[in-house]
């Protein structure tokens, strides 16, 4: 009976190394999943807040143009609204152009909006909204494009409707 108490006082209780170094790297392979899991999620989210930016801008321009918002007090007749962004730039830009009490041709910027660092415009944007219905001059596709891999893409009518965007990996 004695031999038996001395083999189990012997017996350690406890994890091995090579048990512990198991353990230890399959949470490191989860916790790196995870991780990057949510950077591609985090990118994506900010590429959606990014076109939405972006059309609200747009929208503001056709309200803008449809209510003959002049908004600037040098401002007397209304020729439109533009908005502007360099094919891969992160700025847009969002103007009045009107003309003033000498008949001189004005273009104020009312907001210069930065897009997240990692968000571009794949093609230049020039559109200019028109007073009385007369449409959009420049109105095309939109394409927004992140260094995380993802496209957002919509169109912008002759009337200033924003359709419906697409979201898309590049391939």
């Amino acid at each position: 009976m004695s031999n038996i108490k001395k083999k189990l006082a012997k017996v350690k209780t406890g994890f091995t190394l090579i048990e512990l170094l198991v353990v230890v790297s399959i949470m490191a392979l989860l916790i790196g999943s995870g991780i990057a899991s949510y950077l591609k999620f985090n990118g994506k989210q900010l590429l959606l807040k990014d076109a939405q930016t972006v059309q609200y801008l747009i929208e503001s321009a056709r309200v803008g143009v449809q209510t003959g918002d002049l908004a600037n007090e040098n401002c007397v007749s209304l020729e439109g609204y533009q908005i502007e962004a360099q094919a891969g730039a992160s700025t847009i830009t969002l103007s009045v152009l009107c003309k003033d009490s000498l008949n001189v041709s004005q273009k104020i910027t009312l907001n210069n909006e930065i897009l997240n660092a990692n968000t571009s415009f794949l093609s230049a944007i020039n559109m200019i909204f028109r007073p009385l219905s007369k449409g959009v001059e420049g109105a095309s596709q939109i394409e927004l494009i992140s260094q995380d891999g993802y496209l957002y893409t919509f169109k912008v009518g002759g009337g200033g409707a924003i359709s419906a965007g697409d979201l898309s990996t590049i391939p």
